[in-house]
């Protein structure tokens, strides 16, 4: 089961200090300029983000469904070898540094940052914690953030 924790997005110490316990980047902190962009994206327009803690894969949206394909940084382009070399790391106990970031939408969680890393998550049977935005924004709107 999920366990929440919301955080307003302008407060990025506390943002910091949630994912430094779960031993996890700050995603305005990573080298891939993607996730500085994206965390500006969410302070600038205040967007609302949560961390979801031993996130449950069940909750991932559809492949197929049209948020997928809009949130996805990559545009679907999942290198499968990645995957299982991914899938074999953390089997063997290596940890997840920059968190997986999601849309939020209707219940189901569309992954934008870490595609490739979920799935290797899930093929290993790992959980972690992902950071979660635009929880009770419209369609139209998470459309947007993606």
């Amino acid at each position: 089961m999920n366990n929440t924790i919301r955080i307003v997005s302008n407060d990025l110490d506390k943002i910091r200090k949630q994912l430094s316990r779960h031993e996890l980047t700050y995603p305005g902190d990573s080298t891939d300029v993607r996730y500085q962009d994206f965390m500006n994206y969410v302070r600038d327009f205040n967007l609302p983000i949560e961390l979801v803690e031993d996130f449950d894969w069940s909750h991932l949206g559809d492949e197929d469904h049209e948020l997928s394909a809009i949130t996805q940084c990559r545009d679907g382009n999942v290198d499968e070898d990645k995957v299982a070399d991914y899938a074999a790391r953390f089997a063997n106990g290596e940890k997840l540094n920059n968190p997986i970031i999601a849309v939020h939408y209707e219940d189901k969680y569309y992954i934008a940052f870490g595609n490739q890393r979920g799935k290797a998550l899930r093929l290993s049977n790992k959980t972690t914690s992902i950071i979660c935005v635009g929880k009770g924004l419209s369609y139209d709107e998470v459309k947007t953030i993606g």
